[in-house]
């Protein structure tokens, strides 16, 4: 877990463009991989500092469908104190809820990184407010944080 905090608070120091990551940091730590993320952005105020993203996980590359996909909210409190990480499933709209056909699965693993770029070519050209819950509504839940003694 102290590597994954470090991995965070390296990233604030630095402000790379999260896109261009492989990875993200998430705690809990939870079975399962990172297969994809996107829709990374810092958060800041005066308590706390942070990356908000979408993210999905899987035991191993898996299927991207409705409801598997999570808002999370990685940070540190400013005074170092403090790991703050809150993950939500939210609703795109844009992902189908199940698949149907194994034959479709099995082309979809055959052929997994066209898939997941498409995926994520969706995530991101939904507007934020067309989300459920709306991914402004989400941030400003972590942009009102105020840790004090």
């Amino acid at each position: 877990m102290q590597a994954k905090w470090s991995y965070c608070a390296k990233l604030l120091e630095t402000r790379p463009a999260l896109d261009t990551l492989e990875h993200l940091p998430f705690l809990p730590l939870i079975p399962g991989v990172q297969t994809l993320h996107t829709r990374g952005h810092y958060l800041e105020n005066d308590s706390i500092f942070g990356i908000a993203y979408l993210t999905h996980r899987a035991d191993r590359a898996g299927l991207i469908l409705e409801g598997r996909v999570l808002h999370t909210f990685q940070g540190i409190s400013k005074d170092g104190r403090y790991y703050i990480a809150s993950w939500l499933s939210v609703d795109s709209g844009v992902l189908p809820v199940e698949f149907s056909y194994k034959s479709d699965v099995d082309a979809i693993m055959e052929n997994y990184d066209l898939y997941r770029n498409a995926r994520i070519i969706a995530l991101n050209d939904q507007p934020a407010d067309a989300f459920y819950p709306p991914l402004p509504d989400l941030d400003a839940i972590f942009e009102s944080f105020a840790i004090s003694d």
